[in-house]
């Protein structure tokens, strides 16, 4: 037996009973030696494969940077190549079934990309992995059994790649879906919920499918915790350390911990590494406030209506040049009506892929529909741009929210430029919704889904050591929004470029 026929032995060796120790050795074996990093067997890793047979559907939180994904990926790819029987389909139809159909998902798109890309790259590295490959395979092929979105191997087994905003259309064994929430989300937590629970776990009903939620919780409201409440899942949470100070993964030292928790902060460090997620208790904004200035009788509107003042205020989102596209973050821009002490918020403008002239010539296109009668900007993020502004010909307020530097003091435009820290701009928004002094549109479904999304972002902020953090998602909406209150609420002073 040559070297090619014994690796081909030990594989049929390894498959032919799915069991832990089998799925061990696989790994040790198969896809150890192509690791960029040391592989690593956890003590938990035992506990989970218990789990997930035990229990059929599990929320598994776990720490940042302990190889849940790695894991995921592992594990699908030796079930796909055992392709064991279904106890939960025979106890609940009467007939074996062998697990052949797999569904790996995640947040969007580009994460999706990097799990299938990942699991690809390890059959690839492996002679006889790669012979499961439809022939001929390589990373860059593409046809009706090699795609983005689907890899049919050549035993049987298909695996199914998607990001979690999809619709039905699958019927499949085992359900995978890795970090559902994270910063950069697109989808609000009620709209991750609503495909969770609307399109993706009936994709696993017919088969009685395996369901597996993996990731880190980073906000009180979001599907992971969701799910752990509900009470209908098998639930554990896998933080760095426990109470007793035991470290749970062999990747980490105490000192190792230490010295992450002092780079990131003890907030960020409790939500990531202890599972602690951000809740109403340490937020700056109270997400019962925000809640408390919803109005479902009113929705958003693309005119001035009735309101004697109307003003706007914008984040920009900013690339490398003026003519660049911006970064992760979004143009945003939010319209407030003002009657009396009456504030409500008219509508929300929220735009990416925007260059900076594109984002300027927008702000005029909603000058045009609206006739604003304030335009509030933040100076240090425009101030290379002042040529650009004059050209508007609008009626803009400048802010400053952060350190000033000689340069600024000297350019002749700084004079008339507001400075307000951003503490006091969120501390001063807060106060608006916890007196009910803003009100928030919530009629329709579009209404809804943008208000949750500043929510969310409002949430995130947090007071540590004296210093304001973000915790989750950035805030766009909710810095718009602060510079458009700071503009109502002070005197009529307006900077006509």
């Amino acid at each position: 037996m040559n070297e090619e026929q014994f690796k081909q032995w030990r594989l049929n060796e390894l498959t032919a009973e799915c069991t832990y120790d089998n799925y061990l050795a696989f790994r040790q074996e198969f896809i150890a030696p192509h690791m960029n990093l040391p592989f690593v067997e956890e003590d938990y890793n035992r506990e989970m494969w218990d789990e997930y047979w035990t229990h059929g559907e599990c929320v598994q939180e776990i720490s940042r940077g302990h190889g849940k994904t790695e894991d995921g990926i592992h594990m699908r790819m030796y079930l796909g190549l055992c392709q064991p029987f279904n106890p939960r389909y025979e106890e609940a139809l009467g007939k074996p079934h062998r697990m052949n159909e797999f569904l790996l998902m995640s947040s969007d798109s580009t994460a999706v990309s990097e799990v299938r890309d990942r699991l690809v790259s390890y059959f690839l590295a492996d002679d006889t992995l790669a012979k499961l490959l439809p022939g001929g395979t390589s990373k860059k092929d593409s046809n009706s059994r090699f795609n983005t979105s689907k890899i049919n191997l050549n035993n049987g087994t298909i695996y199914h790649f998607r990001p979690l905003k999809t619709k039905r259309g699958l019927h499949v064994d085992d359900i995978w879906l890795d970090d559902p929430t994270t910063e950069s989300s697109t989808l609000t937590d009620k709209q991750t919920i609503d495909f969770l629970y609307g399109a993706i776990m009936p994709m696993g009903t017919a088969k009685q499918a395996y369901l597996t939620v993996t990731g880190t919780p980073i906000r009180m409201t979001d599907v992971l915790n969701v799910m752990a409440k509900s009470g209908a899942y098998f639930h554990r949470k896998r933080p760095a350390y426990n109470d007793e100070g035991k470290i749970l993964s062999k990747r980490f030292t105490k000192e190792m911990l230490s010295k992450i928790k002092q780079k990131i902060g003890s907030m960020k460090f409790s939500a990531e590494y202890l599972l602690n997620p951000i809740d109403d208790g340490i937020s700056l904004i109270k997400k019962t406030w925000i809640d408390s200035c919803k109005r479902d009788s009113i929705g958003f509107q693309k005119h001035r209506g009735g309101f004697d003042t109307v003003v706007v205020g914008v984040d920009f989102s900013f690339g490398d040049t003026e003519y660049s596209r911006g970064g992760g973050d979004y143009f945003v821009a939010v319209v407030i009506g003002l009657n009396g002490d009456k504030k409500q918020v008219l509508n929300i403008y929220r735009r990416k892929d925007l260059s900076t002239v594109e984002q300027l010539a927008y702000i005029k296109e909603l000058h045009a529909v609206y006739k604003f009668d304030k335009i509030a900007l933040e100076f240090n993020s425009i101030r290379a741009l002042a040529g650009s502004l004059r050209d508007l010909n609008l009626p803009l307020k400048l802010y400053n929210t952060g350190n000033v530097d000689e340069k600024d003091k000297k350019n002749p435009d700084f004079s008339r430029v507001i400075s307000v820290s951003k503490r006091n701009l969120i501390i001063r928004q807060g106060t608006h919704l916890e007196n009910e002094m803003v009100l928030l549109p919530y009629r329709d479904e579009a209404t809804k889904e943008m208000i949750d999304l500043y929510s969310e972002e409002a949430t995130s902020w947090a007071l540590e050591e004296d210093k304001v953090i973000e915790l989750g998602r950035h805030p766009d909406i909710p810095i718009a929004l602060g510079y458009a209150l700071e503009c109502v609420d002070e005197s009529m002073f307006i900077i006509q470029w």
